[in-house]
């Protein structure tokens, strides 16, 4: 651990309604948002090159709001742990355990039995969780290295940093939560749209799948998962008037709530 690496700091109205108890809680994926969510953010207990505390997830390290700010030796392993425990009905069949991001070489473990592994710092990563579980009180812990290497993508960060170079990220830096899925889940939507119209490309473990927009309330049923949705009088986006067509997904287990949006992005040529 480096002693010399505390730097002064910029702080905004943000920070001075901090609450590290219940840090960023809004459900991490807007797009796929399903009602079962369980937030991990929060204290965790931390240790690194001799240094034992405390650390608000999911800032990293060197942050202020982490709770640590503190640089550590390249290659050094990150150790986290935090107890949780699943609310009354929270279950439904599959647990899923989610990471927004982990810089850069995680390995996972809950209740002392590695889940898992992940290489890269930029990625979300999930795994399930649920025969590692155990009734009431659960453990999950973390062992993370950031290594400065050359072998995975860490843009412009480095120890001593200046110059073009910034302060490093290091562990966990993005919302760490818990999903519970049914039986017959829906596992994945893509999303294609112009002015005018909206691919969605739905996987689901079962079906039919049907689609109602929330506004219009029209309904649209596919037998594999595709829709072609073309609103009437569309309403395009713009950063002016950030139009949203919000709808659910819904097959007979499961519902997803998801939006879209008309416009389009190009490059031309205009009077040369």
């Amino acid at each position: 651990m480096k002693k010399d690496t505390v730097y002064k700091t910029l702080t905004t109205r943000y920070a001075k309604r901090f609450d590290k108890s219940n840090p960023l809680p809004e459900y991490p994926r807007p797009q796929f948002k399903r009602n079962s969510f369980l937030s991990l953010n929060g204290e965790w207990d931390f240790e690194c090159g001799g240094f034992v505390g405390k650390i608000t997830v999911p800032y990293a390290p060197e942050s202020l709001l982490s709770g640590i700010e503190r640089t550590f030796s390249d290659g050094d392993v990150l150790r986290y742990k935090r107890l949780f425990t699943l609310p009354v009905g929270f279950k439904k069949d599959r647990i899923i355990l989610h990471f927004g991001a982990v810089d850069q070489l995680a390995k996972v473990f809950v209740n002392g039995e590695k889940i898992g592994a992940h290489e890269g710092g930029y990625h979300p990563f999930s795994f399930d969780i649920t025969d590692a579980l155990c009734d009431g009180e659960n453990e999950l812990s973390l062992e993370v290295q950031d290594r400065l290497d050359g072998i995975f993508p860490y843009g412009k960060q480095r120890e001593k940093r200046g110059g073009m170079w910034y302060t490093k990220v290091t562990g966990i830096w993005q919302t760490v939560w818990l999903e519970s899925l049914p039986k017959g889940a829906i596992l994945d939507v893509k999303i294609t749209q112009n002015m005018h119209s909206a691919r969605i490309e739905c996987k689901s473990d079962l079906y039919p799948v049907k689609i109602t927009m929330k506004e219009s309330g029209r309904v649209y049923e596919s037998l594999d998962g595709s829709f072609d949705i073309a609103p009437e009088s569309a309403k395009l986006w713009s950063p002016e008037n950030p139009y949203l067509y919000y709808f659910t997904i819904e097959n007979e287990n499961d519902k997803i709530e998801s939006y879209f949006a008309l416009r389009t992005v190009e490059i031309k040529e205009i009077n040369g």
